[in-house]
């Protein structure tokens, strides 16, 4: 729409040259559509894709699991399960990619893990965080035949929000965790390995 501009004598700082014709306004407004919600028959085609990816992460069978979240990503993406599947093919498309070197910026328990050691498990995890708080002390019962078996565990945390060392390490004695804990060095290792959510759990085999 147009609407005409005030003249000189309403605002004379607009010094409008003798002669000229007040100028004129225009402002243009777009208007969106919002985008249509996803019908019930998407959501629940969405849903079976999901519990078939579900299976086959649980069977250790990642290959197989990116067939239909692929299909969930390019069919259904507006669904709760298309937006979940984003995130899960992020993920997985590290499985079986060569791991990055361990960086942190300190550490706050133990050191890193040797060479010679053939597996090492990433554990991504913050003080404040109520899941981590449930998940990272169930661990400690498996400490000895994991060790046995070969696998070094890493506690990785940013220490964000209102965390501090003192507090992580009141946690981790806490939580009864005999595993070497470290500060990563700028999010480097959790941009690494795609996590997008805590706790969050890595397994470097063999590099």
């Amino acid at each position: 729409w147009k609407t005409p501009a005030p003249g000189p004598d309403a605002y004379p700082e607009l010094a409008f040259p003798m002669g000229v014709a007040t100028p004129t306004f225009v402002v243009t407004a777009h208007i969106q559509r919002a985008p249509d919600r996803p019908s019930e028959a998407d959501e629940t085609a969405a849903t079976a894709l999901m519990a078939e990816v579900t299976e086959a992460v649980k069977a250790n069978r990642q290959i197989e699991a990116r067939r239909p979240l692929e299909q969930l990503v390019a069919r259904y993406p507006e669904t709760r399960a298309g937006k979940a599947a984003v995130r899960m093919l992020s993920e997985l498309s590290i499985v079986g990619q060569a791991a990055p070197a361990l960086e942190v910026d300190r550490w706050l328990k133990g050191s890193a893990p040797t060479a010679s050691v053939p597996v090492t498990l990433l554990i991504f995890t913050e003080e404040w965080c109520p899941h981590c708080r449930k998940d990272l002390p169930e661990w400690t019962p498996r400490a000895a035949e994991l060790k046995r078996r070969g696998v070094a565990l890493v506690v990785l945390t940013k220490l964000t929000k209102s965390s501090t060392e003192a507090k992580f390490k009141d946690w981790l004695k806490e939580a009864g965790s005999p595993y070497a804990a470290a500060v990563e060095r700028n999010s480097s290792m959790s941009t690494a390995f795609h996590v997008s959510g805590i706790p969050a759990a890595a397994l470097v085999r063999n590099g």
